[in-house]
Protein backbone atom coordinates (compact mmCIF):
# COMPACT_ATOMS: atom_id res chain seq x y z
CA UNK A 1 0.00 0.00 0.00
CA UNK A 2 2.51 2.41 0.88
CA UNK A 3 4.29 1.15 -2.17
CA UNK A 4 1.56 2.30 -4.23
CA UNK A 5 0.92 5.95 -2.47
CA UNK A 6 -1.56 4.93 -0.24
CA UNK A 7 -1.41 6.29 3.60
CA UNK A 8 -0.60 3.78 5.93
CA UNK A 9 -3.84 4.24 7.67
CA UNK A 10 -5.62 3.36 4.79
CA UNK A 11 -3.37 0.54 2.91
CA UNK A 12 -3.00 -1.29 6.56
CA UNK A 13 -5.59 -2.35 9.46
CA UNK A 14 -4.81 0.40 11.47
CA UNK A 15 -8.35 1.31 12.05
CA UNK A 16 -9.37 -2.50 13.25
CA UNK A 17 -6.40 -1.82 15.65
CA UNK A 18 -6.50 2.10 17.16
CA UNK A 19 -10.47 2.27 17.02
CA UNK A 20 -9.80 5.39 18.06
CA UNK A 21 -13.36 7.67 18.60
CA UNK A 22 -15.40 4.44 18.05
CA UNK A 23 -18.06 3.39 19.86
CA UNK A 24 -19.72 1.37 17.69
CA UNK A 25 -19.91 -1.50 20.59
CA UNK A 26 -20.97 0.74 23.59
CA UNK A 27 -23.60 2.48 21.21
CA UNK A 28 -24.73 -0.86 19.86
CA UNK A 29 -25.31 -2.52 23.11
CA UNK A 30 -26.47 0.76 24.80
CA UNK A 31 -29.64 1.20 22.18
CA UNK A 32 -30.25 -2.61 21.97
CA UNK A 33 -31.13 -2.39 25.83
CA UNK A 34 -32.93 0.96 25.77
CA UNK A 35 -34.85 -0.46 22.88
CA UNK A 36 -36.36 -2.99 25.69
CA UNK A 37 -39.11 -1.98 28.17
CA UNK A 38 -38.66 -2.01 31.80
CA UNK A 39 -38.26 -5.52 33.26
CA UNK A 40 -37.80 -7.10 29.65
CA UNK A 41 -36.61 -10.85 28.57
CA UNK A 42 -34.47 -10.33 26.00
CA UNK A 43 -33.31 -13.20 23.51
CA UNK A 44 -29.73 -12.67 22.20
CA UNK A 45 -27.81 -14.90 20.11
CA UNK A 46 -24.12 -14.60 19.11
CA UNK A 47 -21.31 -13.13 21.25
CA UNK A 48 -21.28 -9.04 19.49
CA UNK A 49 -25.03 -9.12 21.03
CA UNK A 50 -24.58 -10.30 24.18
CA UNK A 51 -20.83 -10.08 25.88
CA UNK A 52 -21.17 -5.84 25.10
CA UNK A 53 -24.86 -6.13 26.84
CA UNK A 54 -23.86 -8.03 29.96
CA UNK A 55 -20.41 -5.37 30.08
CA UNK A 56 -23.04 -2.26 30.12
CA UNK A 57 -24.84 -4.20 32.73
CA UNK A 58 -21.81 -5.21 34.93
CA UNK A 59 -19.57 -2.65 34.44
CA UNK A 60 -21.36 0.75 33.63
CA UNK A 61 -24.60 -0.27 35.67
CA UNK A 62 -27.29 0.54 32.73
CA UNK A 63 -30.70 -1.05 31.99
CA UNK A 64 -29.91 -3.76 34.96
CA UNK A 65 -33.56 -4.12 35.51
CA UNK A 66 -33.37 -6.65 31.72
CA UNK A 67 -32.96 -10.29 32.27
CA UNK A 68 -30.85 -11.64 29.01
CA UNK A 69 -31.28 -15.10 27.92
CA UNK A 70 -28.51 -16.10 25.17
CA UNK A 71 -30.12 -18.88 23.22
CA UNK A 72 -26.92 -21.36 22.29
CA UNK A 73 -26.24 -21.26 26.19
CA UNK A 74 -29.62 -21.52 26.90
CA UNK A 75 -29.00 -25.07 25.37
CA UNK A 76 -26.82 -26.04 28.90
CA UNK A 77 -28.88 -26.47 31.86
CA UNK A 78 -26.60 -25.17 33.57
CA UNK A 79 -27.43 -22.02 32.12
CA UNK A 80 -31.33 -22.27 32.54
CA UNK A 81 -30.72 -22.32 35.94
CA UNK A 82 -29.47 -19.29 36.42
CA UNK A 83 -32.29 -17.94 34.72
CA UNK A 84 -34.36 -19.15 37.48
CA UNK A 85 -33.14 -16.99 39.94
CA UNK A 86 -32.34 -13.34 40.15
CA UNK A 87 -28.89 -12.14 38.77
CA UNK A 88 -25.90 -11.15 40.32
CA UNK A 89 -27.21 -6.76 39.54
CA UNK A 90 -30.45 -7.62 40.06
CA UNK A 91 -32.49 -8.69 36.84
CA UNK A 92 -35.55 -10.84 38.30
CA UNK A 93 -35.70 -14.36 37.67
CA UNK A 94 -37.93 -15.69 34.80
CA UNK A 95 -40.51 -17.96 35.91
CA UNK A 96 -40.08 -21.44 34.16
CA UNK A 97 -42.81 -24.56 35.22
CA UNK A 98 -41.35 -27.08 32.76
CA UNK A 99 -37.63 -26.62 33.80
CA UNK A 100 -38.48 -27.90 37.30
CA UNK A 101 -35.65 -28.09 39.56
CA UNK A 102 -36.03 -31.34 40.03
CA UNK A 103 -35.13 -31.95 36.35
CA UNK A 104 -32.41 -29.48 36.22
CA UNK A 105 -30.79 -32.14 38.57
CA UNK A 106 -30.38 -34.24 35.80
CA UNK A 107 -27.63 -34.42 33.02
CA UNK A 108 -28.08 -32.25 29.75
CA UNK A 109 -28.59 -35.45 27.18
CA UNK A 110 -31.21 -37.11 30.43
CA UNK A 111 -33.21 -33.37 30.23
CA UNK A 112 -33.24 -33.26 26.57
CA UNK A 113 -34.81 -36.96 26.62
CA UNK A 114 -37.39 -35.81 28.86
CA UNK A 115 -38.71 -32.80 27.35
CA UNK A 116 -41.42 -33.58 24.22
CA UNK A 117 -40.48 -32.77 21.04
CA UNK A 118 -43.47 -32.65 19.20
CA UNK A 119 -44.69 -29.28 18.51
CA UNK A 120 -48.31 -29.21 19.68
CA UNK A 121 -50.33 -25.60 19.51
CA UNK A 122 -50.09 -23.16 22.55
CA UNK A 123 -53.75 -21.52 22.49
CA UNK A 124 -53.63 -18.91 25.72
CA UNK A 125 -56.57 -16.80 26.25
CA UNK A 126 -55.32 -13.19 26.23
CA UNK A 127 -57.36 -10.09 27.83
CA UNK A 128 -57.96 -7.07 26.20
CA UNK A 129 -56.02 -5.30 28.84
CA UNK A 130 -53.06 -7.09 28.19
CA UNK A 131 -53.23 -7.01 24.41
CA UNK A 132 -53.11 -3.79 24.76
CA UNK A 133 -50.83 -3.23 27.03
CA UNK A 134 -48.11 -6.10 24.85
CA UNK A 135 -48.61 -4.55 21.36
CA UNK A 136 -49.39 -0.61 22.20
CA UNK A 137 -52.69 -0.72 20.50
CA UNK A 138 -55.16 1.18 22.35
CA UNK A 139 -57.84 -0.40 20.24
CA UNK A 140 -56.57 -4.16 20.49
CA UNK A 141 -59.08 -6.93 21.80
CA UNK A 142 -58.82 -9.84 23.76
CA UNK A 143 -57.71 -12.62 21.97
CA UNK A 144 -55.86 -16.25 21.71
CA UNK A 145 -52.29 -16.35 21.12
CA UNK A 146 -52.27 -19.65 19.04
CA UNK A 147 -48.68 -20.36 18.12
CA UNK A 148 -46.92 -23.71 17.41
CA UNK A 149 -43.24 -23.64 18.08
CA UNK A 150 -40.82 -25.33 16.10
CA UNK A 151 -37.86 -26.96 18.04
CA UNK A 152 -34.58 -26.62 16.40
CA UNK A 153 -32.64 -26.29 19.74
CA UNK A 154 -33.19 -27.05 23.69
CA UNK A 155 -33.36 -23.29 23.75
CA UNK A 156 -36.37 -23.53 21.69
CA UNK A 157 -37.87 -25.63 24.48
CA UNK A 158 -36.61 -22.86 27.16
CA UNK A 159 -38.26 -20.14 24.84
CA UNK A 160 -41.53 -22.22 24.63
CA UNK A 161 -41.53 -22.36 28.69
CA UNK A 162 -40.78 -18.69 28.91
CA UNK A 163 -43.35 -17.67 26.78
CA UNK A 164 -46.27 -19.92 28.54
CA UNK A 165 -45.14 -18.81 31.99
CA UNK A 166 -44.25 -15.05 31.30
CA UNK A 167 -45.86 -13.14 28.36
CA UNK A 168 -48.66 -11.65 30.50
CA UNK A 169 -46.27 -10.33 33.04
CA UNK A 170 -43.23 -9.11 31.06
CA UNK A 171 -42.01 -8.00 28.16
CA UNK A 172 -40.44 -10.75 25.97
CA UNK A 173 -38.54 -9.71 22.98
CA UNK A 174 -35.56 -10.45 20.26
CA UNK A 175 -32.69 -8.42 19.76
CA UNK A 176 -32.74 -8.06 15.84
CA UNK A 177 -29.21 -9.68 15.74
CA UNK A 178 -31.28 -12.97 16.33
CA UNK A 179 -31.46 -14.77 12.96
CA UNK A 180 -35.14 -15.41 12.13
CA UNK A 181 -34.67 -19.27 11.82
CA UNK A 182 -33.68 -18.84 15.26
CA UNK A 183 -36.97 -17.78 17.12
CA UNK A 184 -38.90 -20.96 17.43
CA UNK A 185 -41.72 -19.66 14.82
CA UNK A 186 -42.42 -16.41 16.34
CA UNK A 187 -41.96 -14.35 13.47
CA UNK A 188 -45.11 -13.86 12.54
CA UNK A 189 -46.19 -12.19 16.37
CA UNK A 190 -43.49 -10.41 16.58
CA UNK A 191 -43.61 -6.08 16.36
CA UNK A 192 -40.78 -4.09 16.11
CA UNK A 193 -39.47 -1.71 18.45
CA UNK A 194 -36.09 -0.11 17.85
CA UNK A 195 -33.27 -2.65 18.16
CA UNK A 196 -35.71 -5.30 19.16
CA UNK A 197 -39.07 -7.34 18.37
CA UNK A 198 -41.58 -8.07 20.69
CA UNK A 199 -43.05 -11.02 21.41
CA UNK A 200 -47.10 -10.47 20.70
CA UNK A 201 -50.24 -12.73 21.08
CA UNK A 202 -51.26 -11.25 17.61
CA UNK A 203 -50.62 -12.47 14.42
CA UNK A 204 -49.23 -9.81 12.39
CA UNK A 205 -49.14 -9.45 8.60
CA UNK A 206 -46.77 -10.90 6.32
CA UNK A 207 -43.72 -9.17 5.61
CA UNK A 208 -44.02 -8.27 1.95
CA UNK A 209 -40.39 -6.41 1.45
CA UNK A 210 -37.90 -8.60 3.54
CA UNK A 211 -37.71 -5.99 5.90
CA UNK A 212 -38.91 -7.93 8.91
CA UNK A 213 -42.56 -7.13 9.56
CA UNK A 214 -44.60 -4.57 11.93
CA UNK A 215 -43.72 -1.70 13.41
CA UNK A 216 -45.11 -0.29 16.90
CA UNK A 217 -44.94 3.01 15.68
CA UNK A 218 -44.66 5.14 19.14
CA UNK A 219 -42.41 3.18 20.76
CA UNK A 220 -40.30 2.63 17.84
CA UNK A 221 -39.89 6.77 16.95
CA UNK A 222 -38.94 7.15 20.43
CA UNK A 223 -36.84 4.47 20.21
CA UNK A 224 -34.91 6.18 17.19
CA UNK A 225 -35.41 9.67 16.94
CA UNK A 226 -34.69 10.77 20.42
CA UNK A 227 -31.20 11.37 21.35
CA UNK A 228 -29.76 11.00 24.92
CA UNK A 229 -27.49 14.00 26.53
CA UNK A 230 -25.40 11.20 27.96
CA UNK A 231 -25.72 7.17 28.57
CA UNK A 232 -29.33 6.52 30.90
CA UNK A 233 -28.44 3.33 33.71
CA UNK A 234 -32.57 3.63 33.97
CA UNK A 235 -34.99 2.68 31.11
CA UNK A 236 -35.11 5.95 28.47
CA UNK A 237 -35.80 5.61 25.20
CA UNK A 238 -33.57 6.66 22.56
CA UNK A 239 -30.34 5.90 20.30
CA UNK A 240 -26.64 6.76 20.94
CA UNK A 241 -25.61 6.76 16.94
CA UNK A 242 -22.72 9.28 16.83
CA UNK A 243 -19.46 6.91 15.52
CA UNK A 244 -20.14 6.44 12.27
CA UNK A 245 -20.71 10.21 11.60
CA UNK A 246 -17.07 10.99 12.90
CA UNK A 247 -14.47 11.30 10.01
CA UNK A 248 -11.79 10.70 12.81
CA UNK A 249 -13.20 7.10 13.87
CA UNK A 250 -11.43 4.28 12.95
CA UNK A 251 -13.75 1.74 11.98
CA UNK A 252 -13.06 -1.79 10.74
CA UNK A 253 -14.95 -3.96 8.39
CA UNK A 254 -17.18 -5.70 10.89
CA UNK A 255 -17.79 -2.52 12.44
CA UNK A 256 -19.57 -1.23 9.42
CA UNK A 257 -21.55 -4.04 8.34
CA UNK A 258 -23.26 -3.61 12.34
CA UNK A 259 -24.23 0.02 10.27
CA UNK A 260 -26.84 -2.18 8.44
CA UNK A 261 -28.96 -2.91 11.35
CA UNK A 262 -29.58 0.45 11.82
CA UNK A 263 -30.32 1.61 8.52
CA UNK A 264 -32.82 -1.46 8.39
CA UNK A 265 -33.86 0.33 11.77
CA UNK A 266 -34.71 3.38 9.87
CA UNK A 267 -35.95 2.12 6.47
CA UNK A 268 -38.17 -0.10 8.25
CA UNK A 269 -39.72 2.78 10.29
CA UNK A 270 -39.88 4.66 7.26
CA UNK A 271 -41.53 2.11 4.77
CA UNK A 272 -44.18 1.74 7.79
CA UNK A 273 -45.15 4.97 7.77
CA UNK A 274 -45.06 5.24 3.37
CA UNK A 275 -47.64 2.53 3.62
CA UNK A 276 -49.60 4.64 6.26
CA UNK A 277 -49.45 7.47 4.21
CA UNK A 278 -47.16 8.96 6.56
CA UNK A 279 -44.90 10.40 4.11
CA UNK A 280 -43.55 13.38 6.81
CA UNK A 281 -42.66 10.69 9.23
CA UNK A 282 -40.67 8.44 6.34
CA UNK A 283 -39.12 11.33 5.28
CA UNK A 284 -37.89 12.26 9.12
CA UNK A 285 -36.74 8.36 9.27
CA UNK A 286 -35.22 8.74 6.00
CA UNK A 287 -33.25 11.95 6.70
CA UNK A 288 -32.12 10.86 10.19
CA UNK A 289 -30.47 7.83 8.94
CA UNK A 290 -28.20 9.90 6.69
CA UNK A 291 -27.34 11.99 9.35
CA UNK A 292 -26.41 9.35 11.32
CA UNK A 293 -24.99 6.53 9.03
CA UNK A 294 -23.94 9.32 6.03
CA UNK A 295 -23.15 7.84 2.64
CA UNK A 296 -19.89 9.21 2.23
CA UNK A 297 -18.88 7.41 5.58
CA UNK A 298 -20.07 4.10 4.89
CA UNK A 299 -20.47 2.92 1.71
CA UNK A 300 -23.30 0.00 0.24
CA UNK A 301 -23.70 -2.07 -2.59
CA UNK A 302 -26.01 -0.62 -5.18
CA UNK A 303 -28.86 -3.05 -4.68
CA UNK A 304 -29.53 -1.50 -1.12
CA UNK A 305 -28.62 1.70 -2.02
CA UNK A 306 -31.09 1.58 -4.70
CA UNK A 307 -33.76 -0.07 -2.25
CA UNK A 308 -33.55 3.33 -0.16
CA UNK A 309 -33.84 5.55 -3.58
CA UNK A 310 -37.24 3.71 -4.06
CA UNK A 311 -38.72 4.43 -0.54
CA UNK A 312 -37.36 8.17 -0.53
CA UNK A 313 -38.95 8.86 -4.16
CA UNK A 314 -42.54 7.10 -3.23
CA UNK A 315 -41.81 9.35 0.52
CA UNK A 316 -41.40 12.55 -1.34
CA UNK A 317 -37.68 12.65 0.22
CA UNK A 318 -36.50 13.76 -3.52
CA UNK A 319 -33.10 15.10 -2.73
CA UNK A 320 -32.27 11.87 -0.76
CA UNK A 321 -33.14 10.06 -3.24
CA UNK A 322 -31.24 11.30 -6.28
CA UNK A 323 -27.97 11.26 -3.96
CA UNK A 324 -28.68 7.12 -3.04
CA UNK A 325 -29.70 6.87 -7.00
CA UNK A 326 -26.57 8.79 -8.19
CA UNK A 327 -24.22 6.18 -5.83
CA UNK A 328 -25.92 3.00 -6.83
CA UNK A 329 -26.12 4.18 -10.20
CA UNK A 330 -22.30 4.41 -10.02
CA UNK A 331 -21.55 1.03 -8.17
CA UNK A 332 -23.59 -0.65 -10.77
CA UNK A 333 -21.80 0.43 -13.19
CA UNK A 334 -18.51 -1.28 -11.70
CA UNK A 335 -20.00 -4.13 -10.78
CA UNK A 336 -21.09 -4.68 -14.48
CA UNK A 337 -17.52 -4.45 -15.62
CA UNK A 338 -17.04 -7.67 -12.96
CA UNK A 339 -16.61 -10.65 -15.14
CA UNK A 340 -18.45 -13.63 -14.39
CA UNK A 341 -21.03 -11.63 -12.39
CA UNK A 342 -25.01 -11.36 -12.31
CA UNK A 343 -25.09 -8.34 -13.23
CA UNK A 344 -22.74 -8.77 -16.31
CA UNK A 345 -24.24 -12.26 -17.27
CA UNK A 346 -28.03 -11.20 -16.70
CA UNK A 347 -27.28 -7.78 -18.89
CA UNK A 348 -30.95 -6.75 -19.56
CA UNK A 349 -31.94 -7.00 -15.38
CA UNK A 350 -28.99 -4.97 -14.85
CA UNK A 351 -29.60 -2.15 -17.60
CA UNK A 352 -33.11 -1.92 -16.66
CA UNK A 353 -31.70 -1.38 -12.51
CA UNK A 354 -29.43 0.84 -13.95
CA UNK A 355 -31.55 2.58 -15.58
CA UNK A 356 -34.52 3.12 -13.02
CA UNK A 357 -31.59 4.34 -11.04
CA UNK A 358 -30.29 7.00 -13.28
CA UNK A 359 -33.96 8.60 -13.49
CA UNK A 360 -34.29 8.52 -10.10
CA UNK A 361 -30.81 10.46 -9.95
CA UNK A 362 -32.04 13.00 -12.36
CA UNK A 363 -30.05 11.92 -15.65
CA UNK A 364 -33.10 11.76 -18.01
CA UNK A 365 -31.37 11.93 -21.00
CA UNK A 366 -29.48 8.39 -20.16
CA UNK A 367 -32.58 6.79 -18.10
CA UNK A 368 -34.87 7.63 -21.53
CA UNK A 369 -32.08 6.02 -23.76
CA UNK A 370 -31.47 3.23 -21.59
CA UNK A 371 -35.51 1.97 -21.59
CA UNK A 372 -35.38 2.92 -25.26
CA UNK A 373 -32.56 -0.15 -25.76
CA UNK A 374 -34.62 -2.41 -23.72
CA UNK A 375 -37.62 -1.93 -25.53
CA UNK A 376 -35.80 -2.92 -28.79
CA UNK A 377 -34.44 -6.19 -26.50
CA UNK A 378 -37.64 -6.88 -25.00
CA UNK A 379 -40.40 -9.01 -25.42
CA UNK A 380 -43.71 -8.27 -26.32
CA UNK A 381 -45.50 -8.55 -23.06
CA UNK A 382 -42.63 -6.23 -21.67
CA UNK A 383 -42.60 -3.24 -23.95
CA UNK A 384 -45.61 -1.55 -22.72
CA UNK A 385 -44.26 -1.51 -19.44
CA UNK A 386 -40.50 -0.38 -21.00
CA UNK A 387 -42.47 2.54 -23.21
CA UNK A 388 -44.50 3.57 -19.79
CA UNK A 389 -40.81 3.41 -17.80
CA UNK A 390 -39.70 5.86 -20.79
CA UNK A 391 -42.83 8.65 -20.64
CA UNK A 392 -42.03 8.38 -16.66
CA UNK A 393 -38.56 9.83 -17.35
CA UNK A 394 -40.38 12.81 -19.72
CA UNK A 395 -43.03 13.25 -16.71
CA UNK A 396 -39.90 13.65 -14.05
CA UNK A 397 -37.87 15.76 -16.45
CA UNK A 398 -41.16 18.61 -17.01
CA UNK A 399 -41.39 18.36 -13.12
CA UNK A 400 -37.76 19.33 -12.88
CA UNK A 401 -37.76 22.22 -14.69
CA UNK A 402 -41.24 23.03 -13.10
CA UNK A 403 -43.38 22.89 -15.65
CA UNK A 404 -46.39 20.97 -13.08
CA UNK A 405 -48.92 21.23 -15.40
CA UNK A 406 -47.45 19.32 -17.94
CA UNK A 407 -46.09 16.55 -15.63
CA UNK A 408 -49.30 16.34 -14.02
CA UNK A 409 -51.06 15.52 -16.73
CA UNK A 410 -47.87 12.84 -17.91
CA UNK A 411 -48.10 11.48 -14.77
CA UNK A 412 -52.04 11.11 -14.80
CA UNK A 413 -51.60 9.37 -18.10
CA UNK A 414 -49.66 7.37 -16.92
CA UNK A 415 -51.29 6.24 -13.90
CA UNK A 416 -54.66 5.47 -16.15
CA UNK A 417 -53.27 2.83 -18.11
CA UNK A 418 -53.24 1.05 -15.05
CA UNK A 419 -56.12 -0.89 -13.82
CA UNK A 420 -57.69 0.30 -10.58
CA UNK A 421 -55.85 -1.84 -8.51
CA UNK A 422 -52.60 -1.63 -9.55
CA UNK A 423 -52.87 1.89 -9.88
CA UNK A 424 -53.33 2.39 -6.47
CA UNK A 425 -51.30 -0.48 -5.39
CA UNK A 426 -47.98 0.47 -3.60
CA UNK A 427 -45.73 -0.49 -6.44
CA UNK A 428 -46.60 2.83 -7.92
CA UNK A 429 -46.38 5.10 -4.72
CA UNK A 430 -43.97 6.84 -6.15
CA UNK A 431 -45.28 8.27 -8.90
CA UNK A 432 -48.78 8.83 -6.95
CA UNK A 433 -46.49 11.03 -5.05
CA UNK A 434 -45.13 12.63 -8.05
CA UNK A 435 -48.85 13.66 -8.92
CA UNK A 436 -49.55 14.70 -5.19
CA UNK A 437 -46.95 17.20 -5.61
CA UNK A 438 -47.58 18.47 -8.83
CA UNK A 439 -51.30 18.77 -8.57
CA UNK A 440 -50.38 21.14 -5.17
CA UNK A 441 -47.65 22.84 -7.60
CA UNK A 442 -49.98 23.65 -10.51
CA UNK A 443 -52.56 25.55 -8.46
CA UNK A 444 -49.79 27.90 -6.86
Amino acid sequence: GLISGEPFKKSSKWAEYSRKHNWIPFEYAYNILQSCEPNAILFTFGDNDTFPLWCMQDLYGIRRDVRMVQLQLATMMWNVKQLKIDNAWGAKAIKLTTFTDDLLKLSDDDVIKRLDWTPKPVNMPISAETARWISGDSSAAATIFNWTPKFVLPSDQVVLDIIKNNIETRPICYSVTVPEGSRAGLNKYLIFEGLTAHVTPIEQPADQNGLGGSVQPERYANAVFNVPSHPYSEPKPGMLLHTYADPEANRSALDDEYSLSYRYEFIRLANWDVSHGNMMEARRALDTMEVRIPLSQVSLDYSFSSFIADLADKSGDWQLMKQYAAYGADRLKEQMQVPDSRESTEAFQANYELANLEMRAGMFAEARKGFDSLVAESKPDQQSYLRLKALECGARKLESEKSYDSAYREFSDILSVYGPTTAAGPELQDVRTHLAFDSVQRGR
